[in-house]
């Protein structure tokens, strides 16, 4: 059993230095890639690393590569020019086994641009320089800092020249070619970003849900647009319907369906700028439908109406206080003619016929409909023999696709009807039974949503 930290035996051991070499260039240009051979241990986590003479802790390796990776490796130079240290650092406790001098000397570039252009544009930019891995040529204001300096940009991969976006404000930029290591600077141009303009002619008013036609002027840049939104709106809310300026002037603009003050603008695609604005009356709409105030269940009535006839509007019945698509569950487009044939639901209560905007099924018109239940009856034997041929009469509405069917009572989905025939075959049908005795029903359904309208018991034996 152990008691304290008494030693029961000891022996002497000789911990020898470790070495190692570094071959690399005495000389190299900011941020480029340059070939390091080194020969050590190799230990777990080695590493050779890049960093100034006189740095301390984490800043002795700027950029470094693991011995794992193989000699030679590659190790990417910082881009501040000066007297630096290549370094083996053991990974165990970072410690310093061999370093080799190398002097980082200057990298440059130039760039050609024009010294004006218009806000939104594209220019062409020449430049030259080390065309490192990721770097860009970026354009921002003069006094911009961080990514604000580069509000569009290119690759220097992408070659010379390249196009370069103009940002849409007007002002004092700089074009810069930024190295993509570290985003040092190489070179910059002032260039001076001067206004773009833009006109639109509509009309002062117009009715909801109508389409107008706009004239503009204006740059068309490449995913310019024209919308229409509230007086005060903000964000994507400024622009609820819109057409692409590349559509051409005198383009049509679907005008939205509630009434009100709004703009038509003028939106730079790049990153909607708004260069013009016109005020816009929306005024309201009307519609009318005249129909029965009651029918039945499931039969199928004329009514008519009056009103704008939009694309894609519509008349739909559904119950009163209805939401969604609830509201319609049947209906017609009103291109389908000024006097329609609406089909009736099947179950009896209070609905609402309506006239509905296509745009944004927006109510114009709302008329009552009261529906009563629709009945059948069903004549047939009580008993019949399993797989026989029973003979039954009924007598009921005969819609369209209307069936009796015989299934287990209790039955749900396709099980209620095992056997049927349509109604449209007479007033009697002939139905071969189960093979299964059993307690059976048959049912009337109606063909619309299969409701059940009349039932009888049967057994079978």
């Amino acid at each position: 059993m152990q008691q304290g930290n008494t030693i029961l035996a000891s022996k002497t051991i000789e911990v020898t230095a470790v070495g190692a070499t570094i071959t690399a260039p005495s000389e190299a240009v900011a941020g480029s890639t340059i070939s390091v051979e080194w020969t050590g241990p190799d230990y777990n986590d080695d590493y050779l690393g890049i960093g100034k003479i006189d740095a301390k802790g984490a800043a002795q390796w700027e950029n470094f590569f693991y011995t794992r990776d193989g000699t030679p490796s590659d190790l990417l130079v910082p881009t501040e020019p000066g007297d630096y240290l290549i370094t083996y650092f053991m990974g165990e406790d970072r410690v310093a086994l061999a370093s080799v001098a190398i002097t980082v000397t200057e990298v440059s570039a130039t760039i050609t641009a024009p010294a004006e252009a218009t806000a939104g544009t594209t220019i062409a930019v020449e430049w030259t320089g080390p065309d490192y891995h990721d770097d860009y040529l970026g354009i921002g204001k003069t006094d911009a800092a961080g990514a604000a300096q580069w509000e569009s940009f290119f690759f220097t991969r992408d070659g010379s020249p390249s196009d370069l976006l103009v940002p849409t404000e007007p002002g004092n930029y700089l074009i810069k070619y930024f190295l993509g290591q570290d985003r040092a600077v190489l070179a910059s141009i002032p260039i001076t970003v001067t206004d773009v303009g833009a006109t639109i002619t509509a009309p002062n008013d117009a009715l909801a849900g109508s389409t107008i036609s706009v004239e503009w002027t204006g740059p068309d840049y490449d995913g310019d647009y024209i919308g229409v939104g509230k007086v005060d709106a903000s964000g994507a809310s400024q622009w609820e319907n819109f057409f692409y300026t590349r559509d051409g002037s005198g383009s049509d603009l679907l005008i939205p369906t509630e009434p009100g003050d709004y703009l038509i603008t003028y939106f730079l695609g790049q990153d909607r700028t708004v260069l013009a604005t016109q005020t816009l009356t929306v005024t309201p709409v009307k519609a009318s439908i005249t129909a029965p105030d009651t029918a039945i269940g499931g039969e199928t009535i004329q009514i008519t109406w009056d009103g704008p006839d939009y694309d894609d509007a519509y008349i739909g019945i559904g119950l009163a206080g209805a939401s969604g698509a609830a509201q319609w569950q049947n209906f017609r487009y009103t291109k389908d003619g000024a006097t329609l044939d609406l089909l009736m639901p099947i179950e009896a209560g209070d609905y609402e016929i309506v006239y509905f905007l296509g745009q944004d099924r927006d109510r114009l018109f709302t008329k009552p409909m009261t529906i009563t239940a629709v009945k059948a009856q069903l004549i047939a034997a009580e008993t019949a023999a399993a797989g026989s041929e029973l003979v039954i009469g009924w007598d009921g509405p005969d819609y369209a696709d209307d069936y009796l069917g015989v299934g287990k009572i209790g039955a749900s989905g396709a099980g209620q009807w095992e056997a049927y025939a349509y109604t449209n075959y007479g007033i009697t049908c002939s139905l071969t039974m189960p093979y299964e005795p059993g307690d059976y029903v048959i049912q009337y359904f109606t063909g619309q949503d299969r409701i059940v309208i009349g039932s009888t018991a049967l057994t079978i034996e």
